[in-house]
């Protein structure tokens, strides 16, 4: 089957301006390739980035707080993520209005733009879409995970040994249905020799494989919507979607048939 072009955009947003945040490209037109990356730093260049690449159908997959209203403690759909993921130790980290507003403005920048924050979208059909996700939640999915990978915290030979699991993970996603295309830009980015890198060069790198995490999403959800992803919260109070697999989906769906 042979599609229009979407683009499918992964965002791995920094909490501050401050700090770079990974972006990268998935395009799917006869076939889907990771195609582009960046580590811009303001909110005006983030969406710039995704403007300029995500022209026509996109979903632009956010891993950050896009919708908060409490002013203390975690939103509904953290708390939701966590009950379902604690096992996996995938909880998300608890979002409020003093912590975790960025999100929010880029939100707001990409709607005046035109895309749209609803996520019940049509599968495989063309939409341009905001969602929120978080890249945990796909990795314990997709990757058949008993627990997260641990490259966030902890000693640094440790957490390069945890990112150069990821990347040799994101390299099956050339095996995983829907699949990435190999190309030379895939190729580079696992080959890359984390046990080499340092500081801000490491740094740079754990948010693009993130970022690759976070646009696979949007792909995997534009691909098989509620069929294999569910949608934990909703677009009034925010809500995150991610892969699950079928023990997830009996006990949420035990959830609901016994409310």
């Amino acid at each position: 089957m042979v599609y229009e072009t979407i683009r499918f955009i992964g965002v791995d947003l920094a909490w501050s301006e401050r700090n770079p945040t990974g972006l990268c490209l998935i395009s799917l037109d006869a076939r889907a390739e990771l195609q582009e990356n960046s580590n811009p730093t303001s909110n005006e260049e983030i969406v710039g980035w995704i403007l300029e690449h995500a022209p026509g159908s996109a979903i632009v997959a956010i891993d950050a707080p896009l919708i908060i209203k409490n002013q203390m403690g975690a939103r509904q759909v953290d708390k939701l993520v966590t009950k379902y993921f604690r096992k996996y130790e995938a909880g998300a980290l608890p979002a409020n209005l003093g912590n975790a507003s960025r999100g929010m403005e880029i939100l707001r920048l990409l709607c005046k733009e035109g895309f749209s924050y609803d996520p019940e979208i049509i599968p495989r059909r063309p939409t341009r879409t905001v969602i929120e996700v978080f890249p945990h939640t796909t990795q314990v999915i997709l990757f058949k995970l008993e627990k997260t990978l641990k490259y966030k915290r902890g000693r640094i030979e440790e957490k390069k040994r945890e990112l150069a699991r990821l990347q040799r993970y994101i390299e099956t996603l050339t095996e995983i249905e829907p699949i990435i295309s190999r190309n030379a830009v895939f190729d580079k980015i696992c080959s890359s020799e984390i046990s080499k890198m340092k500081g801000k060069g490491l740094k740079n790198h754990e948010d693009l494989l993130d970022a690759i995490i976070c646009a696979y999403t949007a792909y995997y959800y534009w691909y098989w919507g509620n069929r294999k992803c569910n949608i934990f919260g909703d677009k009034e109070n925010g809500y995150i979607v991610t892969p699950i697999n079928d023990i997830l989906r009996s006990q949420i769906d035990g959830s609901v048939s016994s409310t």
